[in-house]
């Protein structure tokens, strides 16, 4: 154990007191000085000594004769803690000279020298002769409870606790005095809450993951000293980002200076969390209307889950979700799952649950009238009639038609037939077809007043059905209504979930709706609607009644609803309605629009926050595009405008202080991508179809397929050919891609004499390539001459698709020859290229295209400002003579390249224009 060590006597000034205190094995060899009153008056907060004993030479002195040791003592007295060890600095009275041992006696019977118990200090260990110098002894008395004590040199007759010395007639000592230099006293510790077993609790509890951080604090408690290690590491506080592997922390903890000190120790874990890698959902793939079907998400290490249903998040955070069909038909749930270490949510295969069948009351049609009927059910659709007045099947032909909205009858369908009145008997019944050739139900003798049921016995049911009575029967009974119900699994579910009056929802509290009545309705009577939570269930009186609003001072109407579930489970709801007599608080919208535009999400009085969206460049809508009515008469909306971004509707209710905004956020469409032209190399101005965005182009067949020698972007910057694709960069930034075709064309090479009849175009020419011809749009072969649409004009709009898809334009392809003629129609102007040359004008009669050597792409464009061009009779005729390109000297292979936009042929050291002429 640890001991409180105090220094209580430094004879010596040579040594500090606190040097003494904290190495106890110090030797001291200088005898020469002392400090008598020093010595008598020296005292600290744990312990006091004091001595009666003469001071000489630097020490106390005891015993000058044996008679006189209750005069020579040195007293040690505690203030608290017991005294655990003492230590001398002692030495005899001169040299060669034995030294006396000490005696300690206990301080209530150090008076009286026969009553007192002794303890002597072994004289083995002090008797010794010849000390030149004082020496260190040390004395235990930790097994003992000793505070005070007095020490004496050893005298003759003293009792002693040692049974060696125990007899009273022993002499233990001859006179001489004992000189103590120094003296040492260790105390015991006194521990009010040992640390010996401190508590390690973190803020957090396990298990431990990488990544995650734990949080320690020092521990309170009388100690002093305390120190947390991680890893043997020491922090004052710890917040540590845990690391993986196993980890200590230890607490230590010293009470008093070093003493009754104590530790704990926690060891932890820390767990290699991984990302969450997989998620897969179980549940059932098929369900009703107004079931509740249960989906189950699995995902490794997952600690969030996000459902989705047809793409639109449920905001559910569980690994179980539970889906109500709305709507007949295949939906598509699926989860994705995630923790702290996924970067992107991981989404599980999506199971296509089915809705395979509706349940309840399909469609109900109520006679009214002769020819109509008012139409009902959860699937619904349309009832038609063909019957004598109030609804009789009296006469051949008579019947009621049933159209389901969506789905079919199917076996085991209940179509139930309301009779308004008896009528005799007769036979009714329900088939597939008007005259009645498959029937799937009947009922004879039927004609009784009320409900007379029928079912459905025929598999083979579309989504019609007729009732009529049959040929051979002559009933002529008054069908009031007629309805389809079918069976499903049971709900007990009889809850309303809101109630409106008026529109305006009621509050609930227990099962009572309540609400009061603004007072600009002014009315003398109020209609209540409720939703009910499952459908179907239903409520009496249904929704939709008239409840009577008393005046201000009279109490509030009430009005109970009756909800029967499907299963006959009932709960009773009761309105309670009261007129307001101060102004309205109302301050909500029942319709919103902007002119031009398409309010997103479609607006709802209980939705504050739209979208519209305009085109990019476009200037954004003011408030007066902006068009809003406010539920409440009473009430008034303004609209302000919030930049170019927003537009703020804030309805103001009648009390002028009750206020609702309705907020418009104006988004940007992307900008605008467009091609106008992609001219290539051979002179082929391509089709561009900017919807599709495809770029289409021929070439000759036999030649290398051309290069884009021009492209301009109709909006947007167009970027080179890069392999079959042309990119369009719009303003924003926003970017898309049109796909290039380029297809080879083999020419038209049957030239005839120039006095050879001309041909007849219809529309099969392989070598003539135009822009496609569609319904409305006079372009392209008709009989035998081709149409081309007038050129664009001015006020024309910029993205004509007449232009861009070529109906502006004629290519023909084709082959050896000295020209190529056509003929153009009254008042059908045209002008032509070669091979990408510069355009030649011609009016009407016969076109003389002159042709070089060789294959040819000859382009005909329309030349009329108004109404179309036209070119027809086309004849090739037999070469003849030849150009000034056809003469250039030698056999050098002529070929073509582009500048400033122009084709030019050249051949050796000379050039020529597409023509054939030297330039």
């Amino acid at each position: 154990m640890k001991k409180i060590k105090l220094f209580a006597l430094a004879l010596l000034a040579t040594f500090s007191l606190s040097a003494m205190a904290v190495d106890p094995d110090l030797s001291i060899n200088d005898q020469s000085q002392g400090s008598e009153s020093f010595l008598k008056t020296y005292e600290t907060q744990a312990v006091t000594i004091s001595s009666s004993a003469s001071f000489s030479g630097g020490a106390v002195q005891l015993g000058n004769t044996p008679s006189s040791y209750d005069q020579h003592y040195l007293e040690v007295l505690a203030a608290n803690n017991a005294i655990d060890s003492i230590s001398f600095l002692i030495s005899g009275n001169g040299s060669n000279k034995s030294i006396q041992a000490p005696v300690f006696g206990w301080a209530e019977t150090a008076t009286s020298n026969e009553a007192a118990t002794y303890a002597i200090l072994d004289p083995v260990v002090v008797t010794a002769n010849s000390y030149s110098a004082a020496q260190w002894f040390t004395y235990n008395f930790s097994a003992a409870d000793v505070k005070c004590l007095r020490i004496y040199r050893t005298t003759k007759y003293i009792s002693s606790v040692d049974p060696e010395y125990a007899s009273s007639s022993t002499a233990l000592g001859s006179g001489q005095t004992i000189k103590i230099y120094g003296i040492k006293v260790w105390l015991h510790p006194n521990c009010e809450e040992p640390a010996t077993a401190l508590d390690i609790v973190p803020a957090e509890s396990g298990p431990y993951y990488v990544g995650n951080t734990i949080h320690f604090s020092l521990p309170g408690g009388n100690g002093s000293a305390k120190a947390l290690t991680l890893d043997g590491v020491a922090y004052d506080y710890l917040q540590w980002l845990m690391e993986e592997g196993e980890h200590t922390f230890t607490v230590s903890q010293d009470l008093y200076n070093g003493i009754c000190g104590g530790s704990a120790e926690l060891t932890i874990n820390v767990l290699s969390q991984t990302p969450v890698a997989s998620c897969s959902i179980d549940g059932p793939a098929t369900g009703v209307i107004g079931a509740q079907l249960t989906y189950t998400a699995t995902a490794a290490n997952a600690t969030d889950y996000e459902w989705y249903v047809d793409g639109v998040a449920a905001n559910t955070n569980a690994a179980t979700f539970v889906y109500t069909a709305a709507s007949i038909g295949s939906h598509s749930i699926y989860a994705t799952a995630s923790n702290t270490f996924t970067a992107t949510p991981v989404a599980s295969d999506p199971i296509d649950v089915e809705i395979t069948k509706v349940c309840g009351e399909l469609i109900k049609g109520v006679h009214t009238g002769d020819k109509t009927a008012t139409v009902s059910g959860v699937i619904g659709g349309t009832i038609e009639k063909n019957t004598q007045g109030n609804g009789k099947l009296g006469g051949e032909g008579h019947y009621w038609k049933l159209v389901l909205a969506e789905g079919n009858f199917v076996l085991g369908d209940t179509v139930i037939v309301n009779c308004s009145a008896a009528a005799g008997q007769g036979t009714l019944a329900i088939t597939t077809d008007k005259e009645g050739t498959t029937q799937v139900a009947a009922m004879d003798g039927w004609g009784a007043a009320g409900d007379n049921i029928l079912v459905i016995n025929n598999q083979l049911v579309g989504n019609t059905i007729y009732l009529s009575r049959t040929a051979s029967n002559n009933w002529n009974g008054t069908v009031a209504s007629i309805a389809v119900h079918r069976a499903c699994e049971e709900s007990d579910n009889a809850n309303i979930s809101k109630a409106y009056a008026e529109g305006m929802e009621l509050t609930l509290e227990g099962t009572t709706f309540s609400g009061v009545v603004p007072a600009s309705v002014n009315l003398a009577q109020v209609i209540i609607t409720y939703d009910l939570e499952h459908p179907f269930a239903s409520g009496d009186p249904a929704s939709g009644f008239v409840i009577d609003v008393p005046n201000a001072s009279d109490p509030a109407n009430t009005q109970d609803i009756v909800v029967t579930a499907e299963n006959g489970n009932q709960k009773t709801y009761t309105i309670s309605i009261s007129k307001a007599a101060e102004a309205s608080h109302v301050a909500t919208l029942s319709s919103l629009s902007v002119a031009g535009y398409t309010l997103s999400p479609e607006f709802a009085t209980d939705v504050y926050e739209y979208s519209i969206t305009k085109a990019f460049g476009a200037a954004s809508p003011t408030a007066e595009a902006v068009s809003a009515t406010p539920t409440d008469p009473a009430a008034h909306p303004h609209t302000e405008t919030i930049g170019d971004v927003q537009l703020i509707v804030t309805v103001t209710a009648e009390d002028e202080s009750t206020t609702q905004d309705y907020i418009i956020n104006i988004l940007t469409a992307e900008a605008p991508k467009t091609l106008e032209r992609v001219l290539f190399a051979n002179g082929f101005d391509a089709f561009i179809d900017n919807a599709a965005r495809t770029v289409k182009a021929y070439y000759m067949a036999g030649e290398a397929a051309p290069e884009a020698a021009q492209i301009t972007a109709g909006s947007g910057t167009a970027g080179p050919m890069t392999g079959n694709t042309i990119g369009v960069t719009g303003a924003d930034m926003s970017y898309v891609e049109y796909t290039v075709t380029l297809e080879e064309v083999t020419p038209y090479t049957e030239a005839v004499a120039a006095d050879a009849a001309a041909g007849v175009f219809d529309g099969t020419e392989a070598w003539v390539k135009t822009g496609i011809l569609e319904s409305g749009n006079a372009a392209g072969f008709s009989g035998d001459y081709y149409v081309i649409r007038r050129q664009k004009k001015g006020s024309d709009p910029a993205d004509d698709q007449r232009v861009f898809a070529g109906y502006v334009r004629a290519y023909l392809f084709v082959g050896n020859a000295s020209e190529l003629q056509l003929t153009i129609g009254s008042n059908k102007a045209v002008k032509y290229a070669v091979d990408g040359g510069e355009y030649t004008e011609d009016g009407d009669g016969t076109l003389n295209i002159a042709l070089e050597e060789g294959n040819h792409l000859v382009e005909i464009v329309s030349n009329q400002q108004s109404g179309d061009g036209r070119i027809s009779a086309p004849k090739l005729v037999e070469r003849g003579s030849s150009t000034a390109l056809d003469e250039a000297a030698g056999e050098v292979k002529a070929r073509k390249i582009v500048r400033d936009g122009q084709i030019i042929i050249v051949r050796g050291d000379k050039e020529f224009n597409i023509v054939g002429a030297e330039l």
